[in-house]
């Protein structure tokens, strides 16, 4: 990686979701922990140089071996589970061929002889430049109890769960759901938790006989590892896709939007506000950035920038990308016509527009539709609709009238100021030399009182 190289972190934590079985006995207690597969190389969100890498999981039940008939490993879509590798408790695949570099996306499903299942999917990046330190991959251990244990009444029962690898700051808000006999039951607080180095637990009093089945969260995992990629970049960019829920369903049914991809972003933004910016990379916390696809899945641009708007103001996103929709053959969406290209450079002029000139989103000139129009620039767009009867005058305008004007830019405001300390800006040639954009702001403002005796078209 050569020393202007931007390090930079894709991180799409994804949390495993599965259930559990257990049997009935008389006078019983049976809790149960969904069997897990672990975090695995190329770790989540992780980037390796090697285009060849072993794909492996672990099965974290401790019951019964893998079925090999169960198992199923997609490197990018493809099933390669043929060419697997399926042991007692492991499965891995090695690539044949080098992976292209980029990004790449597994899915790996097991099941053992006694019937839990496992399912994992992750992302990594292949990058012949990048630097072999990566954040450690963290994971579950095997729980306690384990899974369909047996345990008789006693002194109550203690719920645990583990990191493989131990974390820098102790989990939080871990959550804990019972199940008796397929009914929820009550569950502990917050507050009932013990947080230690490797993990957490919960004591709970003796439960009633039944069959129970305890599906354990611990956040912190996915928190701990967006702060270490923190650590070791100076850009992080965690890809929405969509600008919402509903939309990112149908176009990437596998991702959950809040869970996955908008919190991660969330804890990032947190992390800078809380901690020291000596802990990042190079003494700073890393910048964040996001993109979503354009066109694939029917959103409109009202849904797309109300979201960048949020994370704009919110979370301090210091960059949103667009990424106009183009079909690929063999795929669910090949059928779906190819987005104007046009749309994608409006929606850039139009973020810029909220990160750096003041606008809020009622400002955008939205149709009906939710759509901004593809043949004007957005910002002349508002211009037309404001400022034709209102033409602001250049030598009393504040900086935020200032950055309404088309062709007055950051650095033309800051220079418009300049030049008014140093006397009165009275026709275009004035704003030429002081490098604003002359014909474009023409229309829409006033020189000493007037309106500017020369414009060019806007068209």
């Amino acid at each position: 990686m050569t020393p202007r190289a931007r390090r930079c972190c894709f991180v799409n934590t994804i949390p495993e979701i599965a259930t559990a079985r257990c049997a009935h006995a008389i006078f019983s207690v049976f809790l149960a922990l969904a069997s897990a597969l672990l975090f695995t190389p190329p770790c989540m969100a992780g980037t390796t140089p090697n285009a060849q890498p072993e794909i492996f999981c672990e099965f974290s039940s401790n019951r019964a071996p893998i079925d090999r008939d169960s198992v199923r490993i997609e490197v990018d879509g493809r099933d390669v589970t043929k060419d697997a590798v399926v042991q007692p408790w492991r499965v891995s695949y090695t690539p044949a061929a080098p992976l292209s570099p980029g990004r790449h996306f597994v899915r790996v499903t097991v099941m053992d002889l006694e019937g839990a299942q496992g399912v994992k999917q992750w992302e990594f990046t292949v990058d012949p430049d990048a630097d072999e330190s990566q954040p450690a991959a963290l994971a579950f251990a095997p729980p306690t109890p384990a899974n369909g244990a047996v345990l008789t009444h006693g002194d109550g029962i203690v719920i645990a769960a583990k990191w493989e690898t131990p974390v820098s700051a102790p989990p939080r808000n871990p959550n804990l759901k019972l199940f008796r006999n397929g009914v929820p039951a009550s569950a502990p607080g917050p507050g009932s938790w013990s947080y230690h180095g490797e993990g957490v637990s919960v004591s709970l009093p003796d439960l009633p006989p039944g069959r129970y089945a305890a599906v354990l969260s611990m956040p912190g995992a996915e928190r701990d590892q967006v702060y270490r990629a923190m650590q070791l970049a100076d850009r992080i960019s965690i890809n929405l896709e969509a600008p919402n829920t509903r939309r990112l369903a149908d176009l990437a049914p596998h991702k959950i939007f809040l869970e996955e991809l908008l919190r991660p972003l969330q804890w990032a933004d947190e992390i800078r506000r809380t901690q020291p910016a000596q802990l990042g990379w190079n003494g700073k916390w890393p910048s964040l950035a996001t993109q979503f696809v354009v066109g694939a899945v029917g959103e409109n641009d009202l849904e797309i920038l109300s979201t960048t708007a949020y994370l704009i103001k919110q979370l301090r996103l210091a960059r949103t990308y667009f990424s106009a929709f183009s079909p690929v053959l063999n795929t669910p969406l090949e059928n779906t016509p190819p987005e104007n290209p046009w749309r994608e450079h409006r929606l850039y002029q139009a973020s810029f527009l909220l990160r750096d000139y003041g606008f809020d989103l009622e400002d955008l000139p939205f149709a009906q539709s939710g759509f901004l129009p593809l043949d004007v620039d957005p910002k002349i767009a508002w211009a037309q609709q404001n400022l034709r009867e209102r033409p602001i005058e250049l030598n009393r305008a504040d900086r935020r009238e200032l950055l309404r004007v088309p062709g007055i830019g950051p650095k033309g405001a800051e220079s418009i100021l300049t030049a008014r300390r140093k006397g009165t800006l009275r026709d275009l040639k004035d704003l030429k030399a002081i490098g604003v954009l002359a014909y474009r702001a023409a229309p829409f403002v006033l020189l000493n009182g007037r309106r500017p005796a020369w414009q060019l078209p806007l068209w």
